[in-house]
Order: C-alpha cells, then sequence, then structure tokens
C-alpha cells in the first residue's frame, strides 16, 4: 500500500492546504469502517489499535483497515451483564477509550489488565478517528 493513502498522512495535508472532503465522502469512509468493524465483530475479533495510521483510504472511497498485532479473539460470556473481559490493555493513547484511558494515564500506567468491552473501545476509537 501506499503510503500516501494512509489517512494520517492525508489528514496532515489536507489541513496543510485547508482541503475538506465532502459529505459523501465521509460517509462512504465511515460507512467502510462501521462495515468492517461489523464483520470483525460478528466473527469475534477486536481490533485494539485503530487510528489513522491503521487506515488507508482505497480508490473507491472506501478504507482499509490494517496492523492487526494487537486484535485480540473475544468471546463474550452470556452471563457478563455487557460488561466485557478482562483484558490486557493496547492501543494508541490518543484514541483509548475512556476506561483504558483511565486505567493507562489517569492510574499512572500502573494498570496492566482492565475490564471492558473490547468492541466498545473500537467504537469509540472509530469515532475519535473522524470527529
Amino acid at each position: 500500500m501506499d503510503s500516501r493513502t494512509n489517512l494520517e498522512y492525508l489528514f496532515r495535508k489536507r489541513k496543510q492546504q485547508n482541503l475538506y472532503w465532502s459529505q459523501e465522502e465521509l460517509e462512504k469512509m465511515i460507512v467502510s469502517v462501521i462495515s468492517t468493524m461489523s464483520y470483525l465483530q460478528s466473527v469475534g475479533m477486536a481490533h485494539r489499535d485503530l487510528k489513522p495510521a491503521n487506515k488507508f483510504l482505497m480508490e473507491s472511497g472506501e478504507i482499509k483497515i490494517i496492523d492487526f498485532g494487537e486484535s485480540k479473539d473475544y468471546f463474550k460470556e452470556s452471563d457478563d451483564g455487557g460488561v466485557g473481559s478482562m483484558a490486557t490493555i493496547r492501543g494508541t493513547p490518543q484514541y483509548l477509550s475512556p476506561i483504558l484511558w483511565k486505567a493507562h494515564v489517569e492510574d499512572g500506567g500502573n494498570t496492566r489488565h482492565v475490564v471492558h468491552n473490547l468492541f466498545k473501545s473500537d467504537v469509540y476509537s472509530c469515532g475519535l478517528i473522524f470527529l
């Protein structure tokens, strides 16, 4: 993949040039990411490090997600009340969900594991990217 199609690179370049994506372009990118994340969740996979550097814009306008090095197979237990499971904190600090941020940063980085819903953390990270 060409590094010039990396979202982090594109965000910076477009900001410097005062260029903005159209609503249609943004919608296509967001739907592409949501569709991919929905599929991953349906097969029990959480990415755990979603950020612009891990997303590439294809010529079709869709987003390709890469770097599954921190991903985790997740099998939600039916009796956990939606809380999630104990998991090691992973991800880039700027894109962590509030529960992970608190455990990683506010608690001094001493917490290595936290009970949370991995899928909700991925959704939160996606939202930050397109904020």
